[in-house]
């Protein structure tokens, strides 16, 4: 049996060897094959700037630099890494009822009069994990950034912060404008 030094971070496990890893450590896992995922996406990258009108009335520097310390900021105090990689992992997952219609990163869980902000697995997110990130939602979404890119790039960031790789962050994602989409 490989240990998790041997294995190293992005290596596959043989399904026989996953059945005796913690929740902890399947959560991880997870995590990484999301950030992973986000990383491959292609999108056009942000401007470092973008509306100086909206820019002053947020009150102050709306750069790509500011954006990361901020995040860095909140990841640090709040010690939520781990719920916003969570939040992250939910808004790029997809469900499907059988007609294999929608789903996409888009941050429609931020509408809680239904469709993804009322599913019981997202639980907490809409309200804990989306109030964390409202500071910085509130400064730079929609003159920098989108919510939906915010927040796998905020997920990229936790786990930077917490001893992980840092991961590339593709950006363009479109936020969705109601529950519905």
């Amino acid at each position: 049996v490989q240990s998790h030094a041997q294995v190293g971070v992005g290596a596959q496990r043989p399904a026989a060897q996953m059945g005796g890893m913690g929740a902890s450590s399947v959560l991880g896992a997870v995590a990484l094959a999301a950030a992973t995922w986000n990383a491959r996406r292609r999108a056009p990258k942000p401007p470092h700037q973008r509306g100086c009108i909206a820019m002053a009335a947020r009150g102050g520097d709306l750069s790509f630099e500011t954006l990361v310390s901020d995040l860095e900021t909140v990841m640090k105090t709040k010690n939520c890494g781990a719920l916003i990689i969570r939040l992250a992992w939910h808004d790029a997952g997809v469900f499907s009822n059988g007609a294999l219609k929608g789903g996409c990163p888009n941050a429609a869980m931020r509408f809680t009069d239904g469709g993804e902000g009322s599913f019981g697995a997202n639980a907490g997110l809409p309200d804990v994990a989306v109030g964390l990130l409202k500071p910085i939602t509130d400064k730079y979404v929609p003159a920098l950034i989108s919510n939906a890119d915010l927040w796998q790039f905020a997920a990229n960031v936790a786990i930077r912060v917490m001893g992980g790789p840092s991961i590339k962050t593709r950006f363009g994602r479109k936020d969705a404008a109601s529950s519905a989409e």
